[in-house]
């Protein structure tokens, strides 16, 4: 080893920060300052680059001197990657503003307030580095050099999630900075700036001592190795190597780690530094482009804008909808390409090169540079070579077309490309290939030799219809086989029909982009009480700034998983089984302990569990069962670990848990964990209608009117009545908050714990804790500050992992943190329940009226209990919705399907009643050839006639009655002020002329049963220097609870002692069992009123 330690340094919010280079290239830039340093606003979320929580901005000078900036998720970037460039964060942007001691913010933080683009605040500090960032990268002088249509078009937020949907006032936010921001930008309603920022006085300036000279990390660091030439790049690589980029692979593919133990020599490349794999630069003549392997993807889309050519301007067009900026600026062109080569990557990017005739450059294992077409590099399969470049044809024409969940920041579900000269009005050179079907892109040879020599005026659409059997041959039978399959081909079918029928018109085809948010403009509108501004009431109804919106948008809100952990700390990972219906004998543990060593604490398992295997839901649930349904044992407790020799209930389900000395560790500890003897025990059930009931439960009915009226109507249609019958589908839904599960439990005095939960309530959770660990309530303290959103999942779904935590830290007698990574948070809970139904319908002939209905459901509850059964009750008794149904009887079958628990997702019940009422609706309609919107109307409940919220009989709710239903007026005003009818008369005119692209207009109505359950409380203290400290068992996660509260204690403080005292003088204190004992959870829309 050298006499000195090998070191890399770089800037951290300005500050000078030196770490031994073994440390380094053991973790990533992400884990470095959230374990490390004490700046806690860059969040950990998806870990996979998809998110944007994480997003940090990286600045350097190139060779000539100029100062480069680019955003980066750091929760991919290994720490030893960014030697001698300059990091800042969150807190290092208002450090850049205001000091390190100043109040405020910088701009974009500050108008992020103003326009009130916070709720939750997780994502928030990934939001504004983005912002800052992108407007940085794009050199728009603080927005004073883009316009809003220029920011729109750069779509820069692409990359960053919102799951509480908060969008357009971030979108707002951002054009608020252009050149021509005023009048197109929306006034928000706290009136905040318009227009650029100075960023002379604002923004952060790069380090003096980054200019100095410093030894490359690359020259001293043994089993990392960062070569900065082609000559030590090739002297250095060797077939044994794992080589690296910008380690963006890794977000897809978790093996693809090149992180390790600290101590552990891997033999890891990192070759982003060699100057002729970045280069991109024209050849044959500027015929090529040829491109480095380790070009950024946003650099060659960057390149791409700078070359006259058809090839590279729609080329670049698709380059950007793949993944979001972040991942654009650290993932290279060649990783992409050898993630399709090695694991059968969904690539567009592959897609593209290969229709380009693109060739590939590379090293064999004997260090011979050798060139191969790209698209038989690709299907060679796993091998032992270095990519060097890419070359890739650009005269000619090119089109590409995408399909996927998102427009952007997904992975395709399919993608194609064609390229093809046009000599003499005729098609030549063609290419058609298509990606995301199977593990490599495709050729469809046989169909662009049939279009070769075609006529750019021919009847394309004709071609193609004679000769669709050659897509069957070439594509279809490659395509993977799974459910998106019947999916795929259709579109392959269709992106060929559109290429076609675009060439047979103007002969310039266009490809299919998803389009960014639209250039629109809003207005927030809102009515105020005539003396709202009165001192008797403010500020009740004024418009505020969240409470917390400024600490959210500079970093200092802390989440559960930002909290400070003690000394000696332990850090948790779930070994999971990973398939469904499977058996294993046990654990070893080996590859672990020695990857690790010392690092690894232990590893428990089912039989180190000394109070139980299961968590005790059944004896504290908090909701009664319907009567008459009883909650079996069996599918109501869950184990905490699957013990050896038990059937899995779901693929994910805990084995056991890693505790180790970092989350790194133990994570990677949790993967080497081996599980003995695994094998599979029999069918998987994922369908609900195959899937069984569990044993003990019996089939849930709702009724209205008389059942066996109801039988009668169906058996004896009456004269001018029709019998309608149709099926209703819905999958499941991820709650996916982007806080994942986190908790930190910490031994306390007498035997107790003190227990930071994200929940969305602290009771159930220290019951269930309290009950397994055979200790008084009063032991168990759960702390709650804040939730980085819920929606439901973080109801009943935070307790297993909190109480592994609390079992670990009181057997052992040390704190453990466990926060979970996203795939694992979505594995052990899976959201809402997949529905299959069929239904019948008696209907009036002509208007559509239902005289009766009935319907059978089988919900897929999963694994477990959980909340099924209240699911089933809320859907059920309030399935009539907005509409007057007399006769009514549905039966639903709760089944035991091989998925984790289904829980709460938003409005649980009611979303499924909405979309099953209104898929009755449209059938009628489309039966009886009317509109669906008369047939909604023909059924819609009376005007101002009582309505009840939970109407059909056989639940637990209590039908809620409304008065006075304004329902009608309602739907006839929305109706009117949309231009409804007119707008769907253009749309039916529009669709009746095209044949590739349609539109569509609806409206639907629905209602909402609110509920009062448990206890809700909140405590207020006013202290000597005039301050208020405000404490509540609503748990804020987005909903501003907090500012709703605080407003409502201020209005009724000044109103009783006439003095008018600031919002900023109210501080929430944890929601605290110890504090607030015995309150309710937070949940359905209505804990901020009751808690008010």
């Amino acid at each position: 080893p050298p006499s000195r330690r090998a070191t890399m340094e770089f800037a951290l919010n300005g500050e000078k920060v030196t770490v031994e280079a073994r440390e380094a290239s053991a973790m990533t830039l992400n884990e470095f300052i959230r374990t490390k340093t004490p700046f806690k606003g860059t969040k950990i979320s998806c870990a996979q680059g998809g998110c944007g929580a994480c997003t940090v901005a990286l600045s350097y000078k190139d060779k000539e001197g100029n100062l480069k900036t680019k955003t980066l998720p750091s929760c991919l970037v290994p720490l030893v990657s960014v030697h001698r460039c300059s990091i800042t964060t969150v807190e290092g942007l208002k450090k850049a503003a205001c000091g390190s001691d100043g109040v405020g913010g910088h701009p974009v933080q500050e108008r992020m307030v103003q326009f009130q683009g916070t709720q939750c605040g997780f994502c928030t500090p990934g939001m504004v580095m983005q912002m800052w960032g992108g407007l940085t990268q794009h050199k728009t002088n603080g927005g004073k050099d883009i316009t809003c249509d220029s920011l729109e078009d750069l779509d820069l937020m692409a990359g960053n999630l919102c799951r509480c949907t908060g969008y357009r006032p971030i979108s707002d936010c951002l054009k608020s900075f252009a050149s021509d921001a005023t009048g197109k930008v929306a006034d928000n309603v706290l009136k905040g700036a318009i227009g650029s920022y100075d960023t002379k006085l604002n923004d952060p300036k790069f380090p003096s001592f980054l200019e100095e000279e410093s030894k490359d990390v690359s020259e001293e660091s043994k089993g990392w190795a960062r070569p900065k030439t082609m000559q030590a790049l090739i002297a250095t690589w060797a077939p044994e190597r794992k080589i690296i980029s910008g380690h963006t692979g890794w977000g897809v593919y978790k093996d693809l780690c090149a992180l390790r133990p600290t101590g552990k020599e891997g033999a890891v490349m990192q070759i982003d530094a060699v100057p002729e794999l970045k280069q991109v630069a024209l050849t044959d003549s500027g015929s090529r482009l040829t491109v480095g392997t380790s070009t950024k993807l946003s650099d060659f889309a960057a390149e791409l804008g700078k070359h006259d050519s058809p090839v590279c301007a729609n080329m670049r067009k698709h380059v950007l909808l793949i993944a979001g900026h972040q991942v654009r600026n650290a993932g290279s062109v060649g990783g992409n390409l050898m993630m399709v080569k090695n694991e059968g990557f969904a690539s567009d990017l592959a897609t593209l090169l290969c229709a380009a005739d693109g060739i590939a450059t590379f090293l064999d294992a004997g260090k011979k540079e050798k060139k191969m077409p790209l698209i038989d590099f690709l299907k060679a399969g796993k091998e032992a070579v270095l990519l060097l470049s890419i070359s890739i044809k650009i005269v000619g024409d090119f089109v590409s077309y995408r399909s996927a969940i998102r427009p952007r920041n997904a992975y395709s579900l399919i993608n194609a490309a064609m390229t093809y000269e046009a000599k003499d009005g005729m098609i030549s050179n063609l290419k058609i290939v298509y990606g995301a079907v199977g593990r490599f892109p495709i050729a469809a040879k046989a169909l662009a030799e049939k279009m070769n020599g075609v006529s750019l005026g021919a009847d394309g659409e004709s071609l193609l219809a004679s000769n669709v059997g050659l897509l069957d041959e070439e594509v279809f039978a490659a395509m993977n086989n799974d459910h998106h399959k019947e999916y795929r081909m259709r579109v392959a079918q269709a992106f060929a029909l559109r290429f076609a029928k675009c060439l047979s018109g103007s002969g310039k085809p266009e490809g299919i982009h998803g389009k960014g948010l639209r250039h629109t403009t809003t207005n927030q509108t809102f009515d105020l009480p005539e003396d709202a501004e009165s001192k008797s009431l403010a500020p009740i109804f004024l418009p505020k700034a969240k409470t917390t919106a400024l600490a959210q948008t500079t970093g200092d809100s802390r989440f559960t998983a930002d909290e400070v952990v003690p000394e000696m700390t332990l850090h948790a990972a779930y070994v999971q089984i990973p398939y469904a219906n499977h058996t294993f004998s046990g654990l070893d543990t080996s590859r672990a302990k020695d990857a690790l060593g010392g690092e690894l604490f232990t590893v428990l398992e089912a039989k180190d569990l000394d109070k139980g295997l299961k968590i005790d839901w059944l004896k504290s649930m908090k909701f009664p069962a319907p009567k008459g349904h009883d909650r079996p044992e069996g599918f109501t407790n869950e184990y905490i670990f699957l013990p050896a020799g038990t059937k899995s209930l779901f693929g994910g389900q805990p084995v056991g848990v890693v505790l180790a000395t970092t989350r790194h560790l133990a994570l990677l500890a949790a993967k080497l964990v081996q599980l003995k003897d695994l094998k599979s025990a029999g069918k998987v059930y994922t369908d609900p209608t195959e899937a069984p009931m569990p044993d003990g439960i019996v089939p849930y009915n709702f009724t209205r009117g008389d059942k066996k009226k109801t039988a009668e109507v169906f058996q004896n249609v009456p004269e001018g009545k029709t019998l309608v019958t149709g099926r209703f589908e819905k999958k499941s839904q991820a709650n996916f908050y982007i806080e994942n599960q986190s908790s930190l439990a910490v031994p306390d005095e007498e035997g107790g714990l003190v227990i930071t939960i994200a929940g969305q309530g602290t009771n159930w959770p220290r019951d269930i804790i309290a009950n397994y660990l055979g200790v008084s309530l009063a032991n168990i303290i759960i702390n709650t500050r804040r939730l980085g959103g819920g929606f439901g999942g973080k109801i009943s779904r935070c307790v297993p992992s909190a109480l592994v935590a609390s079992i670990a830290a009181k057997k052992f007698k040390r704190p453990v943190s466990f926060v979970l990574p996203r795939e694992v948070d979505m594995a052990i809970g899976a959201g809402r329940q997949e529905i299959k139904s069929t239904f019948s319908a008696v209907v009036d002939s002509k208007s559509g009226h239902i005289e009766a209905l009935k319907a059978e459901f089988d919900f897929a509850q999963g694994s477990h209990m959980d909340y099924g059964d209240i699911h089933v009750v809320m859907m059920g008794q309030c399935l009539d919705m907005v509409y007057k149904l007399d006769q009514v009887d549905v039966t639903y079958k709760l089944k035991q399907t091989h998925d984790g628990p289904s829980t709460a997702v938003r409005a649980p019940g009611h979303l499924e009643a909405v979309m099953f009422i209104e898929t009755v609706m449209d059938t009628i309609a489309g039966h009886l050839g009317v509109t669906a919107e008369r047939v909604r109307e023909a059924n819609f409940h009376p005007h101002r006639k009582f309505m009840a919220t939970q109407g059909l009989a056989g639940g637990i709710l209590p039908p809620a009655l409304v008065e006075g239903n304004t329902l009608i007026p309602l739907w006839n005003k929305l109706v009117r002020d949309s231009d409804f009818v007119e707008r769907k008369a253009e749309i039916d005119a529009f669709n009746a002329k095209s044949t590739l692209r349609k539109r569509g207009i609806a409206i639907s109505p629905a209602k909402y049963g609110m509920y009062r359950f448990g206890n809700h409380a909140a405590r207020l203290d006013v202290l000597a220097d005039g301050s208020l400290q405000l404490v509540t068992n609503g748990v804020e996660m987005g909903q501003g609870i907090h500012t709703k509260i605080a407003q409502v204690a201020l209005g009724t403080l000044n109103k009783k002692l006439g003095v008018d005292i600031p919002l900023e003088l109210v501080r929430f204190a944890n929601q605290n069992t110890h504090v607030i004992a015995l309150g309710a959870g937070t949940g359905g829309a209505t804990t901020s009123e009751q808690t008010c």
